[in-house]
């Protein structure tokens, strides 16, 4: 499991900044399509967050810091299935831009995409209501044109603690389930409810 995630950490900043272009499905189309799942409900504690996930999947809590205590994986869910993967992670990050400030925040993960291109490229971004509390996003994906290659949405708020922030990622394999498995995982993230804050505030900044 570390393994996977050591890849897929790395695959969410090196991204190649692009447009939106015809044959990509977005984030509207995934939120639009309605995936009918049973849910098992996810919860760590009773002051950190709580999250529905497909029933059936596995799921753990690989809770560790590493990199100065830059980052703090909290739960991995995953269905592996064939050759392919496709996995729910919530990550718990310290600001990288050292900021409280969630647009500044945003802005500087957006400038690191910009700088970097590995095959990957950026499908579309920006500021999102798909969450119950204010977020920015990036849909990413592997531009090689190969089967089964990932797929990423990531969802970027603010946590309970202060610097600190929640990346929601659904990464899903680029066949022809793409569609029903993104659209089930998008819907999972729908659910995510930070159960404690320091600030309640929900104005975007």
């Amino acid at each position: 499991m570390k393994t996977i995630m050591n890849y897929f950490s790395a695959f969410l900043l090196l991204v190649a900044l692009s447009s939106c272009t015809q044959g990509d499905i977005t984030l509207d189309q995934f939120v639009a399509t309605a995936v009918p799942f049973e849910k098992q409900q996810v919860l760590i504690d009773s002051n950190s967050f709580s999250l529905m996930i497909p029933k059936g999947w596995t799921w753990e809590n690989d809770q560790e810091i590493c990199d100065g205590k830059k980052f703090v994986l909290f739960i991995t869910a995953c269905m592996i299935g064939d050759a392919h993967t496709d996995l729910i992670s919530i990550q718990k990050v310290k600001s990288q831009s050292n900021s409280n400030d969630l647009k500044t925040e945003y802005e500087h993960l957006l400038a690191l995409t910009k700088k970097q291109s590995h095959g990957l490229k950026l499908v579309e971004s920006g500021k999102t209501d798909v969450l119950s509390d204010p977020a920015y996003f990036f849909h990413i994906k592997s531009d090689t044109g190969t089967y089964g290659e990932m797929e990423a949405i990531t969802f970027i708020l603010k946590s309970e603690e202060q610097g600190f922030y929640y990346h929601l990622i659904a990464g899903a394999s680029q066949t022809e389930k793409l569609m029903k498995n993104m659209s089930m995982m998008i819907h999972s993230l729908k659910t995510f409810k930070i159960r404690s804050k320091r600030n309640t505030s929900h104005h975007f900044s």
